[in-house]
């Protein structure tokens, strides 16, 4: 049987966001900034969703409440599933080796079961009806530029306009691992970006306060009433799922559609997106169906 701090065990655990920055200050800190950045966040999030305060609250059933709700109807990919789970079991760790808990709940959580590697995506018909309800929501042009470009959530979070090349036709953005990549811009985004560049043309493309990006909690709150009136859209990942898929369907060349997500591997394209025959048109990313209603 486990040894546990017997302070800790009779609920005088410290609070579970000083021992996650202990964790991020000790164990963390001799990673690389983006993987230490990363697991952090992935922890930080779970803690936040499951309301936790105590070490002792984190439970197998309650990480699996939270995989689950992150790949409810494709909100996540297989592969984020799975790095959630690994930075949860990674702090867990911790907690364990500082005798905090008796045993990592992680061991116990069934990642087979809740891990759904097929993405779910928006019809074309539900795309427009999306853009409809977004323009009257208040967030109509994050979901026309996420459908646009495939982003991440972190990368439209972050993008700057000074990064939109308007001349050369592409949009240059950093990834994971902060690697750079390229997306053309879509004839149906390009006027909007003139006119968003017209008047401002540095600083973040969706500034917050401060003209500072917007913070994760506030896009969340922005898709949370087309959330409401769309379940099916449980997250703003399902945007860019919703690109590779239908850009896949019109026999864009997979290559591509892979430079544009920026996977790192074909495989992690070939997995969720798997498609048909090539095509060599220069003018593939306007595949993507009209976005008019």
């Amino acid at each position: 049987m486990a040894h546990v701090n017997h302070s800790y065990a009779q609920g005088r655990a410290p609070h579970i966001f000083d021992l996650l920055e202990a964790w991020k200050r000790g164990q963390l800190s001799g990673m690389a900034a983006s993987t230490r950045t990363n697991y952090y966040s992935n922890v930080r999030n779970f803690i936040w969703w499951g309301n936790i305060s105590s070490p002792h609250q984190i439970k197998h059933g309650l990480i699996e409440d939270y995989l689950g709700y992150r790949t409810q109807n494709g909100a996540a990919a297989a592969s984020t599933v799975r790095s959630i789970h690994a930075a949860i079991t990674k702090f867990c760790d911790h907690l364990l080796f500082k005798e905090i808990i008796p045993a990592n709940p992680c061991n116990y959580v069934s990642l087979p079961k809740i891990i759904v590697d097929t993405p779910v995506f928006l019809t074309e018909e539900e795309m427009r009806h999306a853009l409809r309800l977004g323009f009257c929501l208040g967030c109509g042009f994050e979901v026309k530029f996420a459908l646009a470009t495939g982003f991440r959530l972190d990368e439209m979070r972050r993008f700057a306009r000074k990064n939109i090349n308007l001349d050369a036709g592409f949009l240059k953005v950093k990834g994971k691992g902060d690697k750079i990549r390229t997306v053309p811009i879509q004839k149906q985004l390009r006027g909007d970006l003139e006119i968003m560049l017209s008047y401002k043309p540095d600083g973040p493309l969706f500034p917050g306060k401060n003209n500072e990006p917007r913070s994760t909690q506030t896009w969340y709150k922005l898709l949370l009433p087309l959330r409401e009136l769309m379940p099916k859209i449980s997250g703003w990942h399902i945007f860019r799922h919703t690109f590779a898929s239908l850009l896949a369907q019109r026999d864009v060349e997979l290559a591509k559609i892979r430079n544009w997500l920026g996977h790192r591997n074909i495989q992690t394209t070939l997995d969720y997106y798997v498609t048909l025959s090539p095509s060599n048109h220069d003018d593939d990313i306007n595949k993507m169906p009209s976005f008019e209603t």
